[in-house]
């Protein structure tokens, strides 16, 4: 839900503002290059592990896990986009 929330928030200027709104309308090549980096984000995401170490209730663990950040910021970028995407899209030379 806070993804959704600041996803929204951040898009709200390119919305509201005139030559912002104009710029991003409809940008197909720019959808694009949001969805490869938030794609980028996520497998590299998946695919580096992070070491997590510890002990609950006097049992301790050490494991490899994936790295939330980067699946996280890729989340993010896909929320972002669904968020302010408009439609039909516009490529232009």
């Amino acid at each position: 839900m806070a993804a959704m929330s600041l996803g929204v928030l951040l898009g709200l200027p390119l919305r509201l503002h005139a030559r912002a709104a104009r710029w991003w309308k409809g940008n197909g090549r720019l959808y694009v290059m949001i969805t490869g980096a938030a794609a980028g984000l996520m497998i590299s995401g998946f695919t580096r592990r992070v070491r997590l170490t510890g002990e609950i209730e006097g049992v301790p663990y050490n494991e490899l896990t994936p790295d939330m950040g980067l699946v996280m910021g890729g989340c993010f970028l896909i929320t972002f986009l669904l968020a302010n995407a408009s439609f039909p899209l516009r490529w232009s030379k």
